[in-house]
């Protein structure tokens, strides 16, 4: 099956010829745009005048693995010129804001206000397609002459494959996201669940660092759930940074620094998580308090 196939079926009501196609990448907002108002903001900001001439944006993000994955068609009205208004609220690192600063003072880009339309949304994160060999041409007009073919429906609420712990450092939007949906992402609880280990959450806004430790039942996975429930951990300085900046959790980043068998002796995970606050300073100069 094919893209125009696709839609003719689940949309018949939209006409083609007026939606453009869009494929963000990692190079900015990669790990932000699981973030719905994040993708919205990123694909509302473009070139004067780059999306006059349609009415609909359908939004593509490429993965860590390299497929192209649907994410929302958006519904195009009205543009202006890009101000800091547009994107002061969101929970983004500060070079992310100097970056649109420069942008608003530019004055080359505007902003399209932009809304979710209601096609294909039981497709939102599962459609991948073959974007095609040419890549760099992230802004398409949709062709109907030359369709992008479907390569396959991921399961509803698929995070992304499993590919290994030195790789994972996730925003809170992607924590949330994953451990919402664990039906679908059995892979990543069987994986982090059977290890021990170190991990860092770091303030993105402003660079503060806590360093943990999981052992026992449920290794990392266990330790992480409790994040997700509970933003602070229960950790004292992660309550006392939210008493600051209550939404300041938004900014967080969740990495792990080193993995251990998951029967280790819990005395031995605390050795090595005390040995990496010393290395990285975080009880001077972090959110760790002992």
């Amino acid at each position: 099956m094919n893209l125009t196939d696709l839609m003719r079926i689940e949309s018949a009501d939209l006409d083609l010829n007026s939606v453009c196609l869009i494929r963000h990448t990692g190079r900015e907002l990669g790990d932000y745009l699981l973030d719905p108002d994040v993708l919205g903001f990123y694909t509302s900001v473009q070139k004067r005048g780059r999306l006059d001439r349609h009415k609909y944006a359908m939004v593509f993000v490429a993965n860590d693995a390299g497929k192209t994955v649907f994410r929302r068609i958006y519904e195009i009205s009205t543009s202006s010129a890009l101000s800091p208004e547009h994107y002061r609220e969101l929970f983004l690192p500060p070079e992310i804001i100097q970056h649109y600063d420069k942008e608003s003072q530019s004055g080359e880009c505007d902003f399209y206000s932009v809304k979710p339309a209601h096609h294909l949304t039981d497709y939102e994160g599962r459609l991948v397609i073959d974007w095609g060999k040419a890549a760099i041409a992230w802004f398409q007009s949709f062709s109907l002459e030359k369709p992008k073919q479907v390569l396959e429906i991921l399961p509803a609420g698929f995070f992304r494959p499993f590919d290994g712990y030195s790789s994972i450092s996730l925003t809170r939007p992607e924590l949330e996201f994953l451990f919402s949906n664990t039906r679908s992402n059995e892979e990543w609880e069987g994986h982090l669940s059977r290890v021990a280990g170190i991990y860092l959450i770091l303030d993105e806004g402003t660079g503060e660092q806590y360093i943990g430790s999981a052992s026992g039942r449920q290794g990392i996975w266990g330790r992480w759930s409790n994040y997700y429930a509970d933003p602070t951990g229960g950790n004292v300085m992660l309550r006392n940074a939210l008493t600051r900046d209550k939404d300041s959790y938004r900014r967080f980043r969740y990495s792990v620094l080193e993995v251990m068998p998951g029967n280790s002796v819990t005395s031995e995970v605390i050795a090595k998580e005390c040995l990496y606050k010393k290395m990285l300073g975080t009880r001077a100069h972090g959110l760790n308090l002992n």
